[in-house]
């Protein structure tokens, strides 16, 4: 797959464009993430990024229970300190021992990045 850009907004401002290498990885391969915050509307001063992976399995499998049971496994993370910077870049590889992204009727193993901004908004200082 090749690269692909979206604008990520907090509040109805913009805040960012975010750029990923590609959209389809497996085990073993590295992610790789831009921000570009030279267009934003309101300025950000942190983007933690995650790599996780969700395990669920679905209500009707789980014994005694009526709700799904859902494992979420953080495999890395970074800090981005970004308030004087345009651009920021992180990378992440899926450790090739990792369990692969699977669907079934029971269970389902997905693959995810996970962003949290904190803006000037966020501190009272816009």
């Amino acid at each position: 797959s090749s690269p692909v850009s979206i604008d990520i907004s907090k509040e109805q401002q913009r805040l960012a464009q975010f750029t990923i290498n590609r959209t389809a990885f497996q085990l073993g391969d590295v992610v790789e993430g831009v921000f570009d915050f030279s267009r934003a509307v309101t300025t950000c001063l942190q983007v933690s990024v995650a790599l996780v992976v969700d395990e669920v399995v679905v209500a009707s499998a789980v014994v005694g229970d009526e709700r799904s049971a859902k494992i979420t496994r953080t495999i890395a993370e970074q800090h981005l300190y970004t308030p004087d910077n345009l651009r920021m870049h992180f990378v992440f590889e899926i450790p090739p021992t990792a369990p692969q992204s699977f669907n079934t009727d029971v269970v389902r193993v997905a693959w995810l990045l996970q962003f949290e901004f904190i803006t000037e908004r966020d501190l009272g200082a816009g």
